[in-house]
């Protein structure tokens, strides 16, 4: 039997890359397009927005969490049911809290894409060359990043739902050891 070659889905990243650039515009742009009328306010939204780089640390380790609990939950066996149905839950959990550091990147890229319709259309801020230029490579950076993580979290999503394996041969109870 032939085995198909496996390789990167082009397409499915293109569409998941622009799905994670409307979030973001949602979730960060449209904020800073709407209520950032004046150097100030625009101070003040982005100050808001962006997260600061200790809840940046704190959020990629909860990340670091729910992939080695995901790692566990699929690649041991558990001694009790007890067990494993309370690291399901453990799981559940941080993949709940896990998920945080994604809205988080997806707030700084809106917001950083806000500053910069902001910087071409109005002047509420004004850069020069090299601002837009590194405005523009952290834009690209992040929404690699952003693209990357909504991937990586659709996946252990996936994997999180597969049923469980149930074994479904029984024995007849009059047999005897």
């Amino acid at each position: 039997m032939k085995r198909e070659k496996q390789g990167i889905d082009f397409k499915y990243l293109a569409k998941k890359a622009l799905s994670e650039l409307a979030i973001a515009t949602l979730l960060g742009a449209l904020p800073v397009a709407i209520y950032a009328t004046n150097p100030k306010a625009l101070d003040s939204i982005t100050g808001g927005l962006l997260a600061s780089g200790e809840l940046i640390n704190h959020a990629g380790y909860l990340i670091y969490l729910y992939m080695a609990a995901t790692a566990i939950r699929y690649g041991m066996r558990f001694t009790s049911e007890t067990i494993q149905e309370r690291f399901v839950a453990f799981h559940n959990l941080t993949a709940e809290i896990g998920t945080s550091f994604i809205t988080i990147i997806r707030t700084g890229l809106g917001a950083m894409i806000g500053v910069l319709v902001l910087a071409l259309t109005t002047d509420i801020i004004i850069l020069d060359r090299s601002d837009y230029a590194g405005l523009a490579a952290y834009i690209l950076i992040v929404s690699i990043v952003s693209t990357g993580l909504a991937v990586l979290h659709e996946i252990l999503a996936v994997v999180s739902k597969k049923p469980k394996y149930e074994n479904d041969l029984r024995f007849d109870t009059r047999l005897k050891r």
